[in-house]
């Protein structure tokens, strides 16, 4: 009993909120002699802070001086409490001597540190997901299952690469299936065949691309056809469409000659789904018959349905094995057993897409929360502030994109952007309620309208004199860019550009109605910027061309740079439609007068409907020319040319004074097995297809130079397709037909000019048109079977080797700026990678691995081409 009592006297008094476990942590540690071991654990007690004013007695102490004061172990002395506001950390201590062993040294004064000599400081902990608890490892297992199946899946996918002790709870399904019934509504579908609960719920709430060799983070569309998050750019790759895929690789099951409802294409025996232009992903409908039959429907669209090239792969492998040792029927009950699975599990996942489509996003919530606290705070300013007029800011939207709670700081802030531009939101309110006007009401648009002879007008030209003298003043600059052969990106702007500043170099300038309705010194409006288009430019390039595509068809908005939508192209008068429709509709501190869109809707403008979105309600006749157009072409890098003095740079060929060579030995290769090598070297870049197939592509002709072998026949390479596709993804083999390209002159309208064929139909072409070669598929009656490939005269032009007239593929000049923009944004994004580690607040980025493992494009180039 009394050591008993001894040992409850001597255990440690804790302070609130503390555990034996995390007391045990403070103390000192044991040593070998058991003669202090009692005494070693009650050395320490950490005294419990106390906030009441303290009473004992006042000890004069010179400021900024620590002073030592000397206590037995029993008594002991106290000083007045500071008032300044530092930390004070005080250790009250125990006398442990005995006889034989000489007495610790103790702390038993109080001192008064700084925060700037301490690590400790009042600032607040940050909590970093990326970094589990320091007590984690503590905490017994079964406690950490319950806390983490209350949690939201979003956590459990971060909380699973925390931690070893994490990723082992989290292998439980039951956690994952807890976590999702608890924070999904009631309707959430059961988790699908063929993946896990961990695997489901990464498909609900997950970012970022699946694909290992993609970094992109960001993406958050699902394909639920194959139960994979995909980009746009990875889908295209992992997946092939019907009419994509060669004639000599479609089979069908069944006997033959019966019908289509008995003999089945080997296709449909995979999840099949519709890409969209705009990357959205939609199930190929499954029907079911009065006796319960599963089946495919929408036939109508067969063509352009997707489906996974290595299920097909390995489906095709699969059906020529078995093609020999079954009939015609035992093939149809073999696609049958083979189908019937797909369509039950296709039934199931659209459903879940279709849940998935309603559900409500995580985040509206927070941002519902963070609209209503803005209005209400809105209201209470002096004089109150509308919902419509709030509306019409910059910054309130972009503070709605915020996943964090509302606060007062966060309206402090969006309170400092919106006062200064409080005038300019309520007279675009004011605009955008207003009633519009009869069509024949004599407003200033309407007026101007008139003047202009309701450009545009089908006659040959416009006849008002400002008109004809805009006009006269085009036609030589844009003649004379012509004859400087300026890039078809660039001419357009340039020659707007240039238009415009001589024109405000005339001395003596026409008069005639001004935007504003005045008459005098005519000054430019929009209005002639797409007069000049029109009647100057498109009359020598025809809009149906593929340069005259190229040059009117290819512009950009200015104001899309750092949005998603900053890759779209428009013509000249889309483009404004969309700069008054999307970036008009709210104001901004815009430091240049060019990217004050929200202009454009004070001005008068047609109000044939109260959609700003409908083409045809720019204002061009009374909004005046900028300087500075907000406009982009394709080739931003050089749109402005060099400065006065100095040289225009000399394009460099990417291959110039190199050598193409290959590791290992390459004695007994082909020309075949040159460009699957390249190929295999180049994956993993991010460069498009056509600039990875020109440089397997010049890599295999060099090598095949060196050696003096002879260059195969385009059915021979063709054959080579699919198992170069397997080797690199991003090698789509889509192109341009290069003869017709090359000898249209830009005139022409032709199909293979303007948009991009599957290799196997651009063979077709080939063969027919240009070569009168070999044809994967039967002839047309009367065709000429030649099998020659050089020296056809066909279309009035001589045909050249299919390795430069097949396919339109990029230049060499061209192949050297795309290894350079790969390069540059590859470093861009490793270096914001290297800020985020010297920032403890910034969470790591699920694709951070994936960037920095990523080669450079010119590293890959000099092992594939080495300098001389």
């Amino acid at each position: 009993m009394s050591s008993q009592a001894s040992s409850e006297a001597s255990q440690p008094q804790l302070a609130h909120g503390e555990s034996v476990a995390l007391q045990v942590n403070k103390q000192t540690p044991v040593r070998a002699n058991h003669a202090t071991f009692e005494s070693m654990l009650t050395a320490r007690v950490r005294i419990a802070p106390d906030y009441a004013p303290y009473k004992g007695p006042a000890i004069s102490t010179p400021s900024k001086t620590p002073v030592t004061v000397k206590t037995s172990s029993t008594t002991p002395v106290a000083k007045k409490r500071p008032a300044s506001n530092a930390l004070t950390f005080v250790s009250v201590g125990v006398d442990t001597s005995s006889p034989g062993n000489p007495p610790k040294r103790l702390k038993t004064q109080e001192t008064r540190f700084s925060p700037s000599t301490t690590k400790y400081t009042n600032k607040r902990a940050v909590f970093n997901q990326a970094r589990p608890p320091k007590n984690a490892d503590e905490i017994n297992h079964d406690i950490w299952t319950t806390i983490l199946s209350f949690s939201h899946p979003r956590f459990l996918i971060r909380a699973k690469t925390v931690s070893k002790a994490w990723y082992n709870i989290l292998e439980r399904e039951s956690i994952w299936r807890h976590s999702r019934l608890l924070h999904f509504d009631e309707n959430v579908p059961e988790c699908p065949d063929g993946i896990t609960e961990q695997q489901y719920a990464d498909l609900l709430c997950g970012r970022g691309c699946q694909s290992a060799s993609c970094p992109r983070e960001k993406t958050t569309a699902v394909c639920w056809a194959l139960l994979v998050r995909l980009c746009p750019d990875c889908l295209q790759a992992k997946t092939i469409r019907l009419q994509d895929l060669p004639q000599t690789r479609r089979y069908t099951c069944g006997p033959a000659g019966i019908g289509a409802t008995v003999s089945q294409p080997l296709e449909d025996a995979l999840p099949m789904l519709f890409s969209s232009t705009s990357h959205r992903t939609e199930l190929r409908e499954v029907r079911s018959n009065n006796a319960g039959q599963l089946s495919y429907a929408d036939l109508s669209r067969i063509g352009t349905y997707r489906f996974s090239r290595s299920a097909y792969n390995a489906l095709e492998a699969e059906y020529l094995a078995m093609q020999s040792q079954l009939n015609d029927q035992g093939m149809l009950d073999w696609f049958k057993k083979k189908q019937e699975p797909t369509l039950k599990n296709m039934s199931e996942r659209a459903k879940i897409a279709t849940w998935a489509q309603r559900a409500p996003s995580p985040n509206s919530g927070v941002l519902r929360q963070r609209a209503e606290f803005f209005i209400a705070k809105a209201e209470e300013l002096d004089p109150p502030m509308a919902e419509s007029t709030l509306k019409c800011f910059t910054a309130y939207r972009n503070a709605l994109t915020s996943r964090n709670a509302p606060t007062d700081r966060a309206w402090e802030i969006l309170r400092s952007k919106i006062e200064p531009l409080r005038p300019r939101a309520e007279a675009l309110d004011k605009a955008a309620r207003k009633t519009p006007p009869p069509a024949d009401a004599d407003t200033q648009w309407n007026l101007l309208k008139r003047h202009r002879i309701g450009y545009p007008d089908p006659r040959p030209l416009p006849v008002v004199p400002e008109q004809q003298a805009v006009l006269s003043l085009a036609r030589p600059i844009f003649q004379r860019h012509m004859h400087m052969k300026v890039a078809d990106a660039d001419l357009l702007l340039t020659t707007l550009k240039a238009v415009y500043h001589e024109y405000q170099k005339l001395e003596q300038k026409p008069r005639g109605t001004n935007f504003d309705g005045r008459v005098g010194e005519y000054r430019l409006s929009l209005d002639d910027a797409r007069m000049i288009v029109d009647h100057v430019i498109a009359r020598e390039l025809s809009p149906r061309s593929s340069r005259g595509v190229a040059v009117l068809d290819k512009l950009r908005c200015g104001a899309c740079v750092n949005s998603k939508s900053r890759d779209k192209h428009y013509n000249f008068e889309k483009l404004f439609e969309h700069l008054l429709g999307v970036h008009g509709q709210t104001v901004g501190p815009e430091e240049d007068e060019s990217q004050q869109f929200w202009r454009y809707a004070l001005a008068d403008r047609p109000h044939h409907t109260t959609s700003w979105n409908r083409v045809g309600q720019f204002p061009w006749y009374t909004v005046e020319w900028p300087a500075a157009l907000p406009i982009f072409d394709e080739n931003p890098r050089i749109n402005d040319l060099p400065p006065s003095g100095s040289s225009a740079p000399v394009p460099k060929s990417a291959f110039e004074g190199r050598k193409a060579t290959m590791d290992g030995a390459s004695t007994g290769l082909t020309f075949v097995d040159f460009f699957k090598y390249a190929a295999q070297k180049l994956h993993g870049l991010r460069m498009p297809g056509p600039a990875l197939t020109k440089i397997a592509l010049q890599f295999a002709i060099n090598m095949s130079a060196e050696r003096q072998l002879e260059l195969p026949n385009l059915r021979a390479f063709l054959e080579a397709v699919p198992e170069i596709q397997r080797l690199n993804p991003s090698m789509d083999f889509k192109f341009n037909c290069g003869a017709c390209t090359r000898t249209s002159n830009g005139k022409g309208s032709s199909r293979y000019v303007a948009n991009k064929i599957p290799y196997e139909a651009l063979a077709i072409h080939w063969s027919r048109r240009h070569e009168i070669a070999w044809s994967p598929v039967r002839r047309r009656r009367g065709a000429e079977q030649n099998s020659s490939l050089d020296g056809d005269h066909v279309d009035g032009h001589d045909v050249r080797h299919w390795t430069e007239d097949f396919w339109q593929l990029p230049s060499n000049v061209q192949i050297a700026e795309e290894i350079a923009a790969c390069d540059a944004k590859l470093a861009e994004r490793k270096r914001d990678l290297e800020n985020i580690g010297k920032n403890a607040r910034r969470m790591s980025k699920l694709k951070s691995g994936v960037v920095l493992a990523t080669r450079p494009a010119s590293e890959v180039f000099d092992e594939l081409f080495v300098k001389l």
